[in-house]
């Protein structure tokens, strides 16, 4: 990821330097644009725009890679919660059981399924 994230910062310098060229006027119409540069400012504009979300993302996603390193998710769900109480969440807010619980543990948690949206412990 952070490869990916580097050729991204990279990218972003050129096409910002490219951009620099077009606005002072050094670029002749006749010249030809280096490979995978835009032709015209608004068009660099808007991939550097793009660019810098994409940027952003990526530098959140690795953030939230590197937080959540030491916490496994899953033993809390199988181990520590009552299943009754997920499965109630899940029907009052109308999400899906699948995206909660993998096949596997509906199986397991097969007792459970049938605990109302009203279910409180």
């Amino acid at each position: 990821m952070n490869e990916r994230l580097q050729e991204k910062r990279d990218q972003l310098k050129e096409l910002e330097a490219w951009r620099k060229k077009l606005k002072a006027g050094k670029v002749m119409k006749s010249d030809t644009p280096p490979a995978k540069m835009p032709k015209t400012l608004e068009l660099t504009q808007a991939k550097i725009c793009k660019l810098k979300s994409t940027i952003d993302s990526e530098t959140i996603k690795i953030s939230n890679k590197d937080a959540n390193k030491e916490v496994a998710l899953g033993t809390s769900k199988i181990n520590y919660m009552d299943p009754r109480i997920t499965i109630a969440w899940c029907k009052q807010v109308e999400c899906p059981i699948e995206k909660v619980f993998p096949k596997t543990l509906r199986s397991k948690f097969a007792w459970a399924m049938n605990s109302g949206y009203n279910w409180q412990f």
